[in-house]
């Protein structure tokens, strides 16, 4: 805070270094008394002396003079006893617009344009040389003619000596009057640039898109600073540059809501309906009246300007936040040198001496920069958390990682575990339903033998054959194990021979149908066992509780689906009627849900029963 105050202390020092100067001490002349003449022509008029008015410089058009031209004539005496032997030069430290000088009704220089728009120079001291030639011993006449706007005609006394003398004090004065403000132009211009790139990348942190949108509007107003040619209307430029420096404050109080965070919607609805009025108002003011309506327009922006810097340094005072009290007091000295312009703009105070320097462009600039510093480390500031956050989230992610992956690999093993433990379920029940079947009969048959039952021989041939059917239910079993598949042609003339083969054993009449149109198209073996089974359990009801005569199978495929049919003759049963059925049923419809089948059965009592698996491909 207090390098901010010596800061500003330090804008004085040019206003002190130029006040102090004196005629006396450099040997330079001041001339301040002239003559005075309203006419619109391009060279000295030639008039009476009593038609010239005389006055004291600095002098400012009042109101009444404006109306009557724009274009007006001064006239300087200067006595000297000899003519100089070096050369010297005319300085005019201050004027408004545009000047032009001649020495004894020669032409010495000017300062631009003096047609529509004049050459501004309102900010911009003239130097001009004059060569020897032109003094004469004794009196001598200046004229200087000037011409401006409604708003802002003056000249200040005319400084006459060595040019040397005079051009380090032109350079100097130009120097803060006018090159530091084109040289911190682009400098402010980056910074606005900079800054609405900042929030392009953070969008959701507005307070950078107003700030270098405050920051942009006083680059443009900076331009009426140096700008010597302007490119419009001399309404239409001060209209912009009045317009800008309302901008600039509006722009900036809503920058500071955003800063602190604060939701003031109606309030900045307010502060850009008061800017658009003060626009239009602007827009339809007569060139004369521009002033008038730009001070009542300056006054509700400097409050505003004053009201945000209060909100900062109280946000400061109350939160402790040191970046609020840096931009709050930032934005005083800002705020203060502006009135201290627009004063002397105003001509409240002499323009002239110690407050003759416009300070608002020396403490902007810098100001702004302070201000984006801050905006700037904020925005590293928020970079680093995010990164911060990015690392930490990282960091949960790849422990998360490493617990999905420990989970996965202890729900592998469950699986396996599982897939062994169902396989196991799997084998018993082939044991079951087919070794164990065989086995039961095998050892039934045996029974019957040892107890001498009739026909032995035909005995030893069922148990062969009951021997035979476990080996190949062994073999199916084997099979199944090691995942072998088998075709469609093969698994269809298997089921079949093995219906025609139980089917004669019970005395039966069978007949299969084979309707096929891809018989090289593979079965999980799984499948095929399952499938048998199925027809093994179908055969088993129908010879045990069917009582029926003949069987038939017919096997068909198509594009989606193979159909497998079982029907017989026998006595059927109820089957809208049947609640869950035996132990034979239920395996059936649990192999059909292992190989992803739908199965249909269908029977009425005296009408035997058809039963239907449909194999989705």
């Amino acid at each position: 805070m207090n390098k901010l105050l010596v800061f500003f202390l330090l804008l004085l020092a040019p206003s002190v270094a130029f006040g102090g100067q004196t005629s006396d001490s450099s040997g330079l002349r001041d001339i301040s008394e002239a003559g005075f003449v309203l006419s619109n022509a391009s060279t000295p008029p030639i008039l009476p002396p009593d038609q010239w008015r005389p006055l004291t410089l600095p002098h400012h058009w009042e109101k009444g003079l404006y109306k009557k031209g724009q274009n007006g004539w001064y006239r300087l005496h200067l006595q000297l006893d000899a003519c100089p032997a070096n050369t010297w030069g005319i300085y005019l430290q201050k004027l408004s617009m545009n000047a032009a000088v001649f020495l004894n009704g020669q032409f010495i220089g000017d300062g631009g344009s003096f047609e529509e728009p004049v050459a501004r120079n309102w900010n911009r001291p003239l130097l001009f040389t004059v060569p020897p030639a032109l003094w004469r011993s004794g009196e001598n006449i200046i004229d200087v003619r000037i011409k401006g706007y409604p708003y802002d005609i003056q000249l200040s006394p005319l400084q006459l000596g060595d040019i040397k003398l005079l051009q380090r004090r032109f350079e100097l004065r130009k120097l803060f009057q006018n090159d530091i403000s084109a040289m911190l132009f682009p400098e402010t211009l980056a910074v606005g640039v900079f800054m609405f790139a900042l929030w392009v990348r953070r969008r959701n942190d507005t307070s950078y898109l107003w700030f270098a949108l405050s920051v942009l509007m006083w680059s443009i107003f900076s331009l009426n600073l140096f700008i010597h040619d302007i490119p419009l209307s001399a309404k239409a430029w001060d209209w912009v540059a009045y317009g800008s420096l309302t901008w600039w404050t509006i722009f900036l109080a809503i920058f500071s809501h955003r800063f602190l965070k604060r939701k003031r919607r109606v309030l900045e609805s307010i502060y850009l309906l008061f800017a658009v009025s003060g626009g239009v108002a602007l827009a339809f003011a007569e060139l004369g009246e521009m002033n008038g309506v730009a001070v009542f327009w300056y006054s509700g922006s400097m409050l505003l300007g004053f009201y945000t810097a209060f909100q900062l340094l109280r946000h400061w005072k109350v939160e402790g936040s040191r970046e609020s009290g840096v931009m709050g007091l930032g934005i005083a000295i800002v705020l203060l040198t502006a009135v201290h312009d627009w004063i002397l703009q105003s001509r409240l105070i002499s323009s002239t001496g110690f407050t003759d320097f416009h300070l608002n462009h020396y403490s902007a600039p810098i100001i702004f920069m302070i201000m984006a510093w801050h905006l700037i480390r904020r925005f590293i500031t928020a970079l680093d958390e995010a990164e911060a956050l990015n690392k930490e989230l990282e960091n949960r992610v790849n422990a998360a990682r490493t617990e999905i992956e420990i989970s996965h690999a202890q729900m592998r093993e469950m699986e396996t575990k599982q897939a062994v433990t169902d396989e196991r379920e799997r084998i018993s029940r082939e044991i079951h339903d087919g070794l164990g079947r065989n086995f039961s009969n095998g050892v039934m048959l045996v029974d019957l033998i040892l107890r001498g039952a009739p026909e032995p021989e035909m005995r030893l041939s069922q148990l062969r054959g009951v021997l035979d059917e476990g080996l190949a239910e062994l073999r199916n079993l084997i099979l199944t194990m090691e995942g072998e598949m088998a075709t469609m042609g093969v698994l269809s003339f298997h089921l079949g021979e093995k219906t025609k083969e139980v089917a004669l054993m019970a005395g039966l009449e069978c007949s299969v149908s084979r309707r096929l149109i891809n018989e090289e198209r593979m079965v999980p073996h799984i499948v095929s066992l399952n499938l048998l089974r199925i027809f093994q359990e179908a055969l088993t009801n129908t010879i045990k509780y069917g009582d029926a005569k003949t069987i038939t199978v017919n096997i068909r495929d198509d594009a989606e689906k193979i159909t497998f049919e079982i029907k017989d003759d026998g006595r059927g049963f109820d089957s809208a009627r049947r609640t869950g059925g035996g132990h034979g049923l239920k395996n059936m419809e649990r192999r059909c849900r292992e190989m992803n089948a739908g199965l249909n059965i269908r029977s009425n009592p005296g009408e035997g029963t058809c039963i239907t698996m449909e194999l989705l491909l």
